[in-house]
This record gives C-alpha cells, structure tokens and sequence, in this order.
C-alpha cells in the first residue's frame, strides 16, 4: 500500500505542473508529425517533367520511367523545364533532342540532356532516369538488330516475350572451400580494443622518451630505495 501512496502522491505532483503534460504528450506528437510531414513526401519515386517531341523514343523512355515509379511530366518548352527544376517542382527534367529520337530509331545509344535538381531525392531520381534510358536504349539495339530480319513490330513483341520469358537473375555468393582460404579469413580484421591498446603503449612509450634523463634516474633511485 506504501508504495501505491507514493504514486499515486507523484501523479499528482506530475499533473499538477501543466509543463509536463506538454513536454511528454503534446511535443513528442507534434515532432512526429512534423517530421512525418516534412519527410513523408520523399517515400515516392520522384517528380521528372521531360521536353521531347512526340516520338516512339520518348514513349519508350516515358513508359520506363513511370514502370520505375517515376511521376513525369510531359512539357512543351525546354525553358518551362527549367524554370521547374529550379524551383523544386521536380527533382529532375530531361531534354530528348530530335538526334537522341533519331538514334533510338537507328538502334544506337541516345544522348539525352538531364537537369538535375538540388533537392535530397535528386541524385537518386537521377540516377533512376539513367538506369531506365540505359535499359530502352539496349532494347532499342536489340529490336534494330533483330528487324533485319523481321519486321520492327514483330521484333518488339518477340523481344517482350523473350524478356517475360526469361528467369529473374540471381546472386549466389559461395564460401571458399579453400582450407587455407577459410584459415586466413579474418586475418584483416583489427579488433577495436587491440587499436585501443596500441595507441595506448605508443602514448605511453612516448611520454616516456620525452621524459628528461635527470627524472628517469630520480625514479629508478626511489624504486630501489624502497
């Protein structure tokens, strides 16, 4: 019973200064709402307006984008994109010169213009549109290769059959079965206590040659004194 009075006692000591009802219950929630409200935004794929005519490159590279979770968005005017990526409206714009349209059609690599922003997800969303222009740019070299001998709509159609047909790739990683191998796994490993003691003796060692002569033979004569 002793110790409810004494809870119950330091309840209502608790309550009774408001200061504490807002410092354990009301900031911890507004700091998580905070920070859900400034972070939640970024959980998505990123915002990407891109500038190019209306050709089967930029059809292409749109559907590859958006399969990556990419929002895009298809501008008129180059100077627009820009002016978006500036001020924070996307994390990146991409520019499709008519060259880049007409390479995608040849079945050779693409030199796409891609301005990226200074928000956090930038880089990412960046190198997200690179990835994916990388990808349609070797499926647009296959489906030329194979339209030499086909027609282009037969050659992409079998090259999506081929692609859904095909096993997802796997990493296997194998522990060597080497006896001398497995022996000498850890030998570059550097335990942080070692480091410690290591710089610990060269400290002490130090001070110790630093130490004049006249100190090191008063404390060898009071060692043998006693």
């Amino acid at each position: 019973m002793r110790v409810l009075t004494i809870a119950a006692v330091e309840l209502r000591r608790f309550f009774a200064d408001r200061s504490n009802l807002f410092f354990v219950f009301i900031f911890p929630l507004a700091m998580v709402a905070v920070i859900g409200w400034q972070f939640g935004g970024e959980s998505g794929g990123g915002a990407v307006a891109v500038h190019a005519g209306d050709t089967p490159a930029r059809a292409a590279l749109v559907d590859r984008w958006e399969e990556g979770e990419l929002e895009v968005t298809l501008l008129d005017d180059g100077a627009q994109l820009r002016q978006q990526v500036a001020a924070g409206d996307v994390e990146v714009g991409v520019l499709v010169p008519a060259a880049a349209a007409e390479a995608y059609d040849r079945g050779e690599p693409m030199s796409l213009e891609i301005v990226q922003g200074t928000s956090s997800g930038a880089p990412a969303v960046a190198e997200v549109v690179r990835t994916q222009a990388e990808t349609v740019a070797v499926e647009a070299a296959q489906v030329a290769l194979v339209s030499r001998v086909a027609e282009r709509d037969a050659a992409q159609e079998a090259l999506r059959v081929a692609t859904r047909a095909l096993p997802a790739p796997r990493l296997l990683v194998q522990e060597p079965e080497d006896p001398l191998a497995q022996e000498f796994a850890g030998a570059g490993r550097f335990g942080t206590g070692a480091a410690g003691q290591l710089l610990l003796s060269s400290s002490s060692s130090a001070r110790s040659a630093r130490r004049p002569p006249s100190s090191r033979r008063d404390a060898t004569a009071s060692s043998a004194a006693r």
